[in-house]
């Protein structure tokens, strides 16, 4: 069922880049995305804010400032609550240090969307590509460069090519 699940929220999140016209070998905005959408972007003086996502009075996602949290973590946080958004989920609050529980789908999947529309698998080949690198050769400069590049921690690159991409061991 959970493998259902992430597959959907792969496809919804690659259909979204298809529609707004993002070749999957470019990064993708997801601030831009969310106002495309409708959504308003707020952020919050909140040290232990993640991210949330509300839908009434009108779909709004609420972030924390880049003074509590790095860019990258900002971006994926931002397109994480856009998953929950174009997912159809309820209210979602994710404070800092929360683990996603193996019985949060919900959860899961919106993580899965925001590694698609952040890391599609082309978007990844083409930044190793430019370097003349792959994810096993790569130094930490490069791979953090390319975190930077597509709008992600170095964390959120790292266990999408081990996990998602199965583009280099775990190890």
């Amino acid at each position: 069922m959970l493998k259902a699940i992430l597959r959907e929220a792969n496809r919804k999140a690659l259909s979204l880049r298809r529609l707004r016209n993002i070749p999957r070998d470019f990064p993708a905005n997801p601030f831009d995305l969310a106002s495309s959408l409708g959504a308003s972007i707020r952020f919050l003086d909140v040290k232990t804010l993640e991210g949330m996502f509300t839908r009434d009075p009108a779909p709004t996602i609420w972030l924390p400032c880049s003074q509590h949290r790095p860019v990258g973590r900002v971006y994926f946080s931002c397109a994480h609550e856009l998953g929950h958004f174009q997912l159809g989920h309820a209210v979602s609050v994710d404070k800092v240090g929360e683990t996603i529980e193996s019985n949060r789908e919900d959860e899961r999947a919106a993580d899965s969307f925001a590694s698609w529309l952040l890391m599609p698998r082309q978007a990844v080949d083409s930044s190793f590509k430019r370097r003349n690198a792959t994810p096993m050769s790569a130094d930490a400069l490069t791979l953090l460069t390319i975190a930077g590049e597509l709008g992600v921690s170095l964390d959120a690159l790292a266990k999408h090519i081990c996990y998602s991409l199965d583009m280099a061991n775990s190890t």
